[in-house]
């Protein structure tokens, strides 16, 4: 299968991974891409294009051993693009959309810059060089596609770039160019973006650092048949697993809801199924990721943070798979910011849904919920009174990315109306 084109490199460290003419200077590309306009809202070129590539992935035996892509190649089948256009179809584009994408999801990217494609922006990415191979395989199968000519007007209104160094220079270059930019990491990456101008009537649209957490009955967990709860346990070990606990949908905090009798009741069956799952699905930390884990683990005991590690169950033999880490009332800020990710599940108990809901705030994004309706669970979360859970979703669905995302409608945000009347 054919990879990106070979990369030119740039005095300022930034590389043409895909875009009209690889060979040339990256900014010959960013002006001819920003040169070509949009196409009307779900062009046949852009489908076409999106069918070629989900349909590559979905047939492809071999994609199986990448759940990511997978997911992806679902989320935007035919089908699911045919909802949209029944949907947005009657939006303009906004222009060029530039993505700033993440190191730690590899399909962030390509959701963010497809859906844009789909409402007809041209699109500009820059990607981390620290990508995983799932990433690079996606590359692949995107170039491949690319190269069938009937998908020109969408090779010419792509660029996709790597930097090395994250400098300014070309930030500031890439950001002149763009009528919307969208920027997916943490808060620090969000306020160094934010620093460089955009264009008067151009906006940005962030994705910062957020917290994720599932939701569980524990009479619900202790009750489930044996098929019930393997299927529970796989699903929450995707949820967990996958991209190492590093997505912000990625539940790192477990709360059970239920007396100190049912919880443990239920927390024997469950733990061991899950470590099961874990097992089976092969998943286990590398060496400098247990260190990582533990030193920051260390240090957040250390500075009173969280309480011990519960020594008391499977989880932590071998130190490679998941931890556990019991905490006692609700999380601040501190301790939010102490999880180190890597397999690691914060968990604590709570009478009820208001009391484990408790602390909650702006920064928290997904709810797993399993065992309670998710319209009570969505109450429960309304009566907070400030904005916070912005997905409640079922286990197994924590990181399927939707065009609706931390309460933004992306097809919305990507797209703009014109007044009548």
């Amino acid at each position: 299968m054919p990879g990106p084109e070979a990369p030119a490199t740039e005095p300022d460290g930034v590389r043409t991974l895909l875009g009209p003419r690889p060979e040339a200077p990256w900014t010959e590309n960013l002006d001819a891409v920003a040169a070509a306009g949009p196409l009307p809202p779900f062009d046949a070129a852009v489908t076409g294009f999106l069918a070629a590539l989900t349909h590559g992935i979905l047939a492809d035996p071999a994609m199986r051993a990448h759940p990511a892509l997978m997911a992806f190649a679902h989320a935007l089948r035919p089908a699911a693009v045919a909802d949209l256009a029944a949907r947005h179809g009657e939006r303009r584009a906004r222009g060029t959309v530039l993505h700033l994408a993440p190191a730690n999801v590899d399909t962030v990217f390509a959701h963010s810059w497809l859906l844009a494609a789909l409402c007809g922006n041209a699109g500009l990415v820059r990607l981390s060089r620290r990508r995983g191979p799932g990433q690079d395989l996606l590359l692949a199968r995107i170039a491949a596609a690319l190269a069938d000519p009937a998908f020109t007007p969408v090779r010419a209104r792509t660029l996709i770039l790597d930097q090395a160094d994250h400098g300014p220079g070309p930030l500031a270059r890439l950001s002149a160019a763009c009528d919307l930019r969208v920027v997916w990491g943490g808060d620090a990456a969000v306020a160094a973006v934010r620093a460089v101008p955009l264009p008067p009537l151009a906006e940005d649209l962030a994705f910062p650092d957020r917290f994720s957490a599932a939701l569980f009955d524990a009479a619900a967990v202790r009750d489930a048949d044996g098929a019930a709860l393997a299927g529970l346990a796989r699903d929450f070990a995707n949820d967990v697993v996958w991209f190492d606990q590093s997505a912000c949908s990625s539940p790192r905090l477990l709360l059970w809801t239920g007396d100190a009798a049912t919880t443990d009741a239920a927390r024997a069956r469950f733990w061991p199924a899950v470590e099961a799952r874990v097992a089976a699905m092969g998943w286990r930390l590398g060496p400098g990721a247990v260190v990582a884990r533990l030193s920051a683990l260390d240090a957040a005991a250390a500075a009173g943070r969280i309480g011990p590690v519960d020594g008391g169950t499977p989880a932590g033999v071998a130190g490679d798979r998941l931890m556990r880490v019991a905490v006692a009332g609700p999380l601040d800020a501190d301790r939010r910011a102490a999880h180190p990710g890597l397999g690691v599940l914060f968990e604590r108990r709570a009478d009820d849904v208001p009391a484990a809901l408790a602390g909650f705030g702006p920064k928290d994004q997904t709810l797993v919920v399993f065992g309670m309706a998710p319209a009570s669970v969505a109450a429960a979360v309304d009566g907070l009174g400030v904005r916070t859970i912005d997905r409640i979703v079922p286990p197994g669905r924590a990181l399927a990315f939707a065009p609706v995302w931390d309460g933004h409608d992306l097809m919305e945000r990507f797209s703009r109306r014109i007044g009548r009347g």
